[in-house]
C-alpha cells in the first residue's frame, strides 16, 4: 500500500483495497484526502446514513469523483429529488418486474452459448470470452439493440468515461464518444415513436413511460438508455467475474452449493458484499454537517465506501471470509435509499443463472495467477478483471 490515505488513482489500491478499508474503519471513519480536495467515509452506519439523507448528502455534482460535467445532472445517479424521483418512477414503469423475468430464457441461452467452445481443463478469459460477451448480450436483447452494433456500442461507452485524473473534465474525444452512443440510441427510439406497435422492447417501454401525462423527453430517453446499456452489462460482467475468482479461491464454499444448489441465490449477495463491483460514489454537502468532531462545509466533496461498509465488523461476522449460508441483507453493494441500483434485480438474476449453470456444468474450476490482472478504472468506480484465466473442468 502506497499510502494510508484512500485514493481513487492509486492502481496499488485498486488491485488490493481491503487492508486500508479497514484501517479507515478502525483508525481515521472520516478521513481527509487534502491533495484531491475531499472527505472519506468507510464504516457501514455512515455509509448507510448517506444514502439515506440525499438532502445533506447531494447527488447533484456528480456521483464520482471525477464525473464529467456533460453527464451531470442527466442521469439517475447524478441527480436529486424531485428531478430524480420522476426520472425513476418512469424508468421503473419500463423497466418492470415481469418485463426482468421474461428475460431469464435469453439468459440462459447466453451462457449456454458462452460456454460451448469452454474445453475441459482449458483456460478462458473469463471478462472477455463469457462475462461481458453474455451481459452485452443480455441488455442489448432488453433494450432492443441489434446484437452486431453492440461492440461499437461498448466501443463509445468505454471511450466516453475519463480515465485520467489530472484533467479538469471530459476530453474532446470522450465527449464525441459519448455524443456517438447518444445519438445512436436517439436514432432507436425514434424508430419506436413512429412505429410503436413494432417494438415491445426496454427501448420501447422508455418512450412510451408515462405517469398522470408527463412523459420522458427525447434527450431523457437517450440518456436513460445509455445508462441502462453501459451499467447493464459493465457492473454485472464485473461481479461475474468477481464471483468467479472468489468461488475458486474457496472450494469448500463452491462445494456446498454443489451439494445445495437452493444456496445459490445467497451466495450470489454473499459474493456482492464480498468484492463489490461498486466500490465507491461520491456525494456534495448541500448542509453544513458535523461529524467525528469535523465540520463538513456546504460545497465539500465526500467519497462513500460501501465495498468498505460491506467488510464492516460491526455488522458482518468475520467479515473477510466467504460464507454462502451468511445472511447478507444488510449490504450495500447495490446503494441503498433513492439511489438503490434500479437494476439490481436483473444483474441479481443473471448472476443466479450463470453460476447455477457454471455449478450444473463443471465439477471445479482454477484461477490460472498467471493470467490474472484487475482492471484499472482510473477511477473508483468499478472493480473487476481485465482477465481472468479460468480452467474448468467438467463433470
Amino acid at each position: 500500500m502506497s499510502e494510508q490515505i484512500f485514493d481513487p488513482y492509486d492502481r496499488e489500491q485498486q488491485i488490493e483495497p481491503y487492508a486500508l478499508y479497514r484501517h479507515l474503519r478502525d483508525h481515521e471513519p472520516l478521513q481527509r484526502n487534502e491533495k484531491r480536495g475531499f472527505w472519506v467515509l468507510s464504516r457501514h452506519e455512515d455509509v448507510l446514513a448517506t444514502f439515506l439523507d440525499p438532502t445533506t448528502f447531494s447527488s447533484a455534482k456528480g456521483s464520482f469523483p471525477d464525473d464529467d460535467s456533460a453527464r451531470v445532472g442527466r442521469t439517475l445517479g447524478s441527480t436529486d429529488p424531485p428531478r430524480h424521483d420522476r426520472l425513476r418512477k418512469l424508468a421503473s414503469s419500463a423497466f418492470t418486474p415481469r418485463r426482468i423475468a421474461s428475460i431469464a430464457p435469453v439468459i440462459r441461452d447466453f451462457v449456454e452459448e458462452g460456454l460451448a467452445p469452454v474445453k475441459d481443463g482449458e483456460a478462458i478469459d473469463v471478462p472477455t470470452e463469457f462475462a461481458t460477451p453474455l451481459t452485452s448480450g443480455v441488455i442489448s436483447t432488453i433494450l432492443g439493440v441489434p446484437k452486431s452494433d453492440v461492440p461499437m456500442m461498448q466501443k463509445w461507452s468505454s471511450e466516453s468515461f475519463r480515465l485520467d485524473s489530472t484533467r479538469e473534465d471530459g476530453t474532446a474525444g470522450q465527449r464525441e464518444a459519448l455524443g456517438n452512443l447518444l445519438g445512436y440510441l436517439a436514432e432507436a427510439a425514434a424508430l419506436r415513436r413512429r412505429d410503436p406497435d413494432k417494438h415491445d422492447d426496454l427501448l420501447a417501454g422508455i418512450v412510451r413511460a408515462e405517469i398522470d401525462g408527463d412523459r420522458l423527453t427525447d434527450h431523457e430517453v437517450s440518456w436513460l438508455a445509455q445508462a441502462f446499456f453501459t451499467a447493464g452489462y459493465e457492473t454485472t460482467a464485473s461481479s461475474i467475474a468477481n464471483g468467479v475468482a472468489l468461488l475458486a479461491a474457496n472450494p469448500e464454499e463452491r462445494w456446498k452449493l454443489d451439494r445445495d444448489p437452493a444456496l445459490i441465490a445467497g451466495a450470489v449477495e454473499e459474493m456482492l458484499r464480498m468484492d463489490s463491483p461498486a466500490q465507491g460514489f461520491r456525494r456534495t454537502v448541500a448542509r453544513t454537517v458535523e461529524l467525528y468532531g469535523q465540520r463538513l462545509d456546504v460545497g465539500e466533496n465526500v467519497i462513500i465506501l460501501p465495498a468498505s461498509a460491506n467488510r464492516d465488523d460491526r455488522v458482518f461476522a468475520d467479515p473477510d471470509r466467504l460464507d454462502v449460508t451468511r445472511s447478507t441483507r444488510q449490504h450495500l453493494a447495490f446503494g441503498h435509499g433513492i439511489h438503490f441500483c434500479i437494476g439490481a434485480p436483473l444483474s441479481r438474476l443473471e448472476n443466479r443463472i450463470v453460476f447455477e449453470m457454471l455449478l450444473e456444468a463443471y465439477g471445479d474450476w482454477t484461477v490460472d495467477p498467471a493470467q490474472c490482472e484487475r482492471s484499472f478504472a482510473g477511477r473508483f468506480m468499478l472493480r473487476g478483471f481485465a482477465h481472468l484465466g479460468v480452467q474448468f473442468h467438467k463433470r
